[in-house]
């Protein structure tokens, strides 16, 4: 569940992933009862996003991310389908977030809403594998 108040975010290390690397290639699906944003950023600035709140500006439509550097962004998305390739070796942690709704007076009362998020990691240069079923134990 979300709120106009909260976001959620899922570490790819706790996906398995350690780190990833340049080529890695990335699909996000998410189907959500209200808009929200989606972002992939790293693993430490998403550790910090009770202070930072991205919005979007009054005066345009443009996102105001102020210290967040997103890799990859989906906006005000319902049910959407992404992929990304990233650029640089890193932790990564993918964020849903309805918090930009608080800023929006159309969306005031709303309920707390549910979503789905579905994270692929469909290729890619290095493969993360760890195989311990052929290993002789050493004593």
């Amino acid at each position: 569940m979300l709120t106009t108040k909260t976001y959620k975010t899922y570490d790819f290390k706790a996906m398995g992933y350690k780190f990833l690397y340049p080529k890695d290639k990335i699909k996000i699906t998410i189907k959500s009862e209200k808009p929200i944003m989606g972002y992939a950023t790293n693993s430490e600035q998403a550790g910090q996003l009770q202070a930072l709140i991205p919005r979007y500006q009054s005066y345009s439509q443009k996102v105001d991310w102020g210290l967040i550097e997103p890799v990859m962004v989906m906006e005000k998305v319902t049910d959407s389908t992404k992929e990304f390739t990233l650029d640089e070796v890193g932790s990564l942690s993918y964020v849903v977030d309805g918090r930009w709704m608080s800023f929006d007076s159309m969306y005031d009362n709303t309920a707390p809403f549910s979503y789905e998020l579905t994270i692929v990691k469909t290729g890619g240069p290095t493969e993360q594998r760890f195989d311990f079923q052929n290993q002789t134990p050493q004593f």
